[in-house]
């Protein structure tokens, strides 16, 4: 149903709630008229007269928010995590080798073998390609990596992908004395990523790739997302995505990569559709590892004795990250040698994508990726853009997202994935996933999943950005903490922005009726989500709340 579609005139009533009012989401008793598909009327306190001619629920006290809008969720990836393998629990290569076996010896031999959520850095050492090939006994297989940005893969996967003969970025296939060592990074990873899930979907004869999408959409509404954009959907997935907008009541939306690397999940031309949203394209500006950073030479010597003194205390993991670190000296500054585009390049992409009527939505995670990206908006002329990840930058950097203009996108729960940047001490000299930095200078900002890389439930993940806390105990950056109800608006109303270009402005009349009811505030771990609206009618629902019709 179309945003301006309201489905007839029923009036429903929703009271006895804390209510998130307004664009700002600050919460207060109160209640909630819908008519149609549109919110009708708010009010404080209780109903002031009798309700007529008019469904009413008792919300019981339950808190009344606007819908979630996940404005960077890979929901095509993450439908067929389901056939896959995962791999979050493995602590070595042991681990990683014996699941192999185990599913290698029940699997055809034709299989594909593949792993979601496993973490290189806390396996350690990987496997060689050969100790890969013995243990899926020649079935190809794809270890990914949490990130997404980097896999393993042994010979019979590197056969099916083709990679001897494309022709990548430097380090994205990486060697060992000339040779393949089943470790790529990047676009040749994404590139072994697509092909697998493109011969997955040949495999699995019982299960559509529709029926996976829209068990992952429902996965979605549960969780009290009401609108989400995958940012990398893969062109022959462009008419399986359109079949499943007819079939969910999910709003969606999505980009496809604009990129000359030579990859599977690339397309010429700019999608004619991308759903609920307006047309946009994905812009990779750096990586995951291979993020793109500048450091003055004073913050890396602030670093570099920080790794020393905590390696005197005996822990050595400080000193590793910095020393495995690759740096080169350039205008006076220390930067690291992943940026994708030069700056002509990325002009020239903006422009392309300016000349095709998109919005660019640019992957950009290190202060360096960041500053280009920002430069090249400016001397583009683009207006309407996101950045998404931004994950390190300085005090510079935010000014400068400030001055081009972009809305940002932040991914709090890659607080959870804490041990690298724990050990790096970044914090010392960046800004960790800068939200309250990037709000106080005015930046629209919004929060985000990036599912399956980060965690989908926007509950867990509005209280990552609340309280910096991840799963292991760790503290990033405490200073970029932000209120309760800065997060709820960043993950819907300027989510909503993130994908339209424009803010909604909450639960505020006028406003579409996509709302989610929860047992509890946001700010509580044990807070759930009763209830799901889209376009003001009832889509998940797990509350039983007291319901009464009053006619004249």
């Amino acid at each position: 149903m179309g945003p301006d579609q309201a489905p007839g005139h029923q009036r429903t009533l929703l009271h006895n709630a804390t209510v998130w009012f307004g664009e700002n989401a600050l919460p207060e008793k109160g209640w909630l008229e819908i008519l149609g598909n549109r919110i009708a009327s708010v009010g404080r306190g209780k109903l002031p007269d009798s309700p007529n001619n008019v469904d009413a629920i008792d919300l019981n006290g339950a808190h009344l928010l606007p819908g979630f809008v996940d404005c960077h969720s890979h929901l095509t990836v993450s439908a067929w995590i389901p056939c896959s393998i995962h791999g979050a629990g493995w602590t070595s290569k042991k681990d990683l080798l014996d699941a192999l076996r185990r599913r290698a010896s029940i699997s055809e031999e034709t299989d594909w073998l593949i792993v979601f959520y496993a973490d290189f850095h806390r396996i350690g050492r990987l496997p060689s390609m050969q100790e890969l090939n013995e243990a899926c006994l020649g079935r190809p297989v794809i270890v990914n990596d949490y990130s997404l940005h980097q896999c393993l893969a042994n010979e019979s996967a590197f056969s099916r992908a083709n990679i001897a003969s494309l022709s990548f970025p430097v380090n994205d296939v990486v060697l060992k004395n000339g040779q393949p060592t089943g470790l790529l990074q990047e676009a040749a990873s994404g590139h072994m990523l697509s092909i697998a899930l493109q011969q997955l979907a040949g495999q699995l004869e019982s299960i559509s790739a529709l029926a996976l999408l829209e068990a992952e959409a429902a996965r979605h509404l549960a969780m009290g997302i009401t609108a989400c954009h995958d940012p990398c959907v893969h062109p022959k997935m462009q008419a399986a995505m359109e079949r499943l907008q007819t079939r969910t009541p999910l709003r969606l939306s999505w980009s496809h990569v604009k990129s000359s690397e030579n990859a599977d999940y690339v397309v010429d031309e700019l999608c004619l559709s991308c759903g609920a949203g307006p047309k946009s394209a994905k812009v990779f500006l750096d990586g995951a590892k291979q993020c793109a950073i500048c450091l003055d030479p004073g913050d890396v010597m602030k670093l570099t004795s920080y790794a020393v003194g905590s390696a005197l205390k005996g822990d050595l993991s400080s000193l590793r990250t910095l020393t495995s670190t690759t740096l080169a000296y350039k205008n006076q500054k220390f930067v690291t040698p992943y940026l994708r585009l030069s700056p002509n390049e990325i002009r020239k992409t903006l422009d392309d994508i300016g000349e095709a009527d998109a919005r660019p939505k640019i992957h950009a995670i290190g202060n360096e990726a960041v500053k280009c990206a920002c430069q090249a908006l400016k001397q583009t002329g683009t207006k309407n853009s996101s950045i998404e990840h931004l994950i390190l930058l300085t005090n510079n950097d935010i000014e400068a997202v400030t001055d081009c203009a972009a809305i940002a996108s932040l991914q709090p729960g890659f607080l959870n994935q804490s041990e690298e940047l724990v050990s790096s001490k970044m914090e010392k000299v960046m800004n960790i996933i800068p939200a309250r930095s990037l709000i106080d200078a005015g930046v629209p900002t919004a929060l985000s999943s990036d599912n399956p890389c980060g965690p989908l439930d926007p509950l867990g993940n509005i209280r990552s950005a609340v309280n910096r806390r991840s799963d292991r105990g760790f503290i990033i950056d405490k200073k970029e903490a932000i209120t309760i109800s800065e997060a709820v608006r960043a993950y819907s109303v300027t989510g909503h922005h993130a994908i339209h270009g424009k803010p909604h402005k909450g639960l505020s009349v006028g406003e579409i009726a996509d709302l989610v009811i929860l047992n509890s505030s946001p700010e509580n771990p044990a807070a759930r989500v009763l209830s799901t609206w889209v376009d003001g009618i009832e889509v998940y629902t797990q509350g039983v709340f007291r319901r009464r019709t009053y006619r004249p």
